[in-house]
Parts: structure tokens; C-alpha cells; sequence
């Protein structure tokens, strides 16, 4: 499952980042058995070796429609994917903004990456071209 957040702003994509952060710290904190906790909730504290949030927002696709529709073109080009499953409201993303950013996959994201891979029910169907065969 890809997080997604499509937005016109650089500050709202890092703050997606962010929040796509906080759920990468709460995961790693659970895999412990010693908790940070700040009275009944896993502190929101870095983990050893914790990417940069420009790593988190670079590895979410969070950005502007042009940016995110290059994203989801190169993921189906490369993987051919028989499902494309996005989450949109993660790490207590407001769900105003959730709202905003699904609208905006739909309407002008989704229009792009047709443009270049052809229709949405194609992939993951042998339908995108030719796959490269591998030799051992």
C-alpha cells in the first residue's frame, strides 16, 4: 500500500512526510518491548538510523499531480502491478485534506497516468508492452 497525498504545496507535501514519519516511528517502537510512552500513547520519538523527512516525502507520493502521476507511471511501468492500492489519510491526516488529495488522484492524477499507460483496468495484465525477459 502506496501513501498518497497530491498537493500543490511543498510545506503540505514534507508535512505529509511527516506524518507518513510518524507511523514509520510508531510500527518500529511496536516491534520493542520497551515503549516510549507518553501516558497512554507511544511517544513520537526518532529510531536509530531514522531517514531524513525529505526521505520520508521522497519515498511517499506526496506532491503536486505532475509528480505523483510520474511516480505511479514509473511504479506500473516497472511492476506491472495487478492491484495499486493508495492510502490517503495516514499518520491523522486531516480528513479535509484526505478528502482534497483522493479528488485530485482522481481528476487530474489518474487522467495522466492513463495518458501514458493506457486505461487503468489494463494493468497488471500483460497489457502495459513488452516485459524484459531475464537470462541466469
Amino acid at each position: 500500500m502506496q501513501y498518497v497525498h497530491v498537493t500543490d504545496s511543498r510545506e503540505e507535501a514534507l508535512e505529509a512526510g511527516e506524518r507518513a514519519r510518524y507511523v514509520g516511528r510508531m510500527a518500529n517502537h511496536l516491534r520493542f518491548n520497551d515503549l516510549p510512552m507518553e501516558g497512554s500513547f507511544i511517544a513520537d520519538e526518532p529510531f536509530k538510523g531514522e531517514q531524513s523527512i525529505e526521505q520520508y516525502a521522497a519515498n511517499t507520493l506526496c506532491g503536486t499531480v505532475e509528480e505523483v502521476a510520474e511516480r505511479v507511471v514509473k511504479d506500473i511501468r516497472q511492476l506491472d502491478p495487478t492491484h495499486y492500492a493508495c492510502n490517503f489519510q495516514f499518520g491523522c491526516m486531516p480528513l479535509k485534506r484526505a478528502h482534497r488529495s483522493m479528488e485530485l488522484f482522481v481528476t487530474k492524477v489518474l487522467p495522466l497516468v492513463e495518458k501514458e499507460v493506457g486505461p487503468i483496468e489494463n494493468i497488471g495484465q500483460g497489457r502495459l508492452g513488452k516485459r524484459v525477459a531475464v537470462e541466469h
